[in-house]
């Protein structure tokens, strides 16, 4: 008997998806080449999960992007959790640090991309678009002239 209930296959793909950023061994995600979620990341997935795994829950919720945004605390966790995995180090376009990104800041690509603007390439690519806070807190940051704090 095969059972194709949506709430049944969300339990078991959100049960396995929680056990591999969960396991810290060899089967743990993401791979040991990349760094590993924080608690706070693992929490927002479970929740994620919880609440049925439904493409474009938001889960920074209680987001203020009218804050004045820090490089080092809000914009480089963001684009960490969201562009390092596809622009590592050997990537054509490199996001791995404020050089790399400040480059992509002053071309333009960064705000363009991330706001799936007309002329550029929507990211992160085969993904929904970052959630309205994280793109408001970068657009502050880049207003402020993307300082290094």
């Amino acid at each position: 008997m095969l059972i194709n209930h949506p709430s049944i296959l969300t339990t078991i793909s959100g049960s396995l998806l929680i056990q591999s950023i969960e396991d810290t061994g060899a089967l743990g995600m993401p791979p040991k080449a990349y760094p590993r979620l924080t608690n706070t990341q693992i929490e927002k997935i479970k929740l994620w999960v919880v609440q049925g795994m439904q493409q474009g829950i938001d889960c920074e919720a209680n987001c203020d992007d009218t804050l004045q945004a820090k490089y080092a605390k809000d914009i480089f966790p963001i684009i960490q959790n969201n562009c390092i995995g596809c622009h590592g180090s050997s990537a054509k376009t490199i996001l791995i640090d404020y050089n790399t990104i400040l480059t992509q800041v002053n071309n333009g690509k960064l705000l363009c991309s991330i706001t799936h603007s007309d002329g550029c390439l929507p990211m992160p690519q085969n993904l929904p678009q970052l959630s309205s806070c994280n793109i408001g807190r970068i657009r502050n940051w880049i207003k402020s002239g993307s300082p290094n704090n």
